[in-house]
Order: structure tokens, then sequence, then C-alpha cells
């Protein structure tokens, strides 16, 4: 339950599958995305990304943050490796 809270997952977006379908979904590609539009960030970092289209798109300043009405208590932290995962953006939020 608690990484349920910590990405601001809702029960709304469950949905009921059986083990076979379960078994054909090859997690490790999928775990851990967040959908477009969620903010993302390390714990031992500043950097802030933007979900968009599969990749981050860093935040590059509180100027661009507060411009799009972002709110800090938004960001989700997370760890290192899910930052890795993604491909990151060579232009940032605007």
């Amino acid at each position: 339950m608690k990484i349920f809270k910590e990405n601001k997952f809702k029960a709304k977006d469950i949905i009921n599958v059986d083990k076979k379908t379960i078994k054909s979904i090859p997690l490790s590609k999928y775990l851990f995305y967040y959908k477009d539009g969620t903010l993302i960030k390390t714990k031992d970092k500043p950097a802030v990304y933007f979900v968009q289209n599969g990749e981050l798109k860093l935040v590059p300043s509180i100027k661009i943050f507060k411009k799009n009405k972002f709110k800090v208590k938004d960001i989700i932290k997370v760890s290192p490796e899910i930052i890795k995962k993604y491909k990151k953006s060579k232009n940032p939020l605007i």
C-alpha cells in the first residue's frame, strides 16, 4: 500500500485481469513507467522531470515550474534506476 500511495496510483485505474494475461505481460519493460504529465525526481538530486510521450523533459527552472502551474506536492520521488529507464528529451520543458 505504501508504494501505491507514494506513486499516487488511483484505485479507479486498477483493472482486474486473469493470471494468463499477467504472465503474458513483460513487466520488466513496463514496470514503473509513469503516465504523461507526471513530475518525477530522484531523492538525492534536485532535477525535476516532466513525463511526456514516454520521455523525460527536464524542468529547467523554478520560473518554468511556476509557469506550468506545477505544485511541489505533485512531484513523485523515485529511485535513480527508474529515471534511467526513460529516454531523456533533448529539449527541456518550456
